[in-house]
């Protein structure tokens, strides 16, 4: 889908009409751009919630054992 510009400009021979047709290459590139950051952004406060929250759950008994081992894991490769 491609949109047009149109720029009508009035001389004093006439009426000119000019029609623009946007660039899909570079509008593509730019919204590829975007989508990817705010991927990036959006992953990273998931994964940062999930973090947080697991980290809260080492004190139920059941999975307690195994988030503690995966949060030391995390710690002791992160450093």
């Amino acid at each position: 889908m491609t949109s047009n510009i149109v720029k009508i400009e009035t001389t004093k021979e006439g009426v000119e009409l000019h029609v623009i047709q946007e660039r899909p290459l570079v509008r593509g590139f730019i919204s590829g751009i975007v989508v990817g950051v705010g991927s990036a952004i959006g992953a990273t406060f998931v994964f940062g919630f999930l973090i947080f929250f697991l980290g809260h759950l080492d004190t139920v008994p059941i999975v307690g054992k195994y988030i503690s081992e995966i949060i030391n894991y995390v710690q002791q490769t992160s450093h």
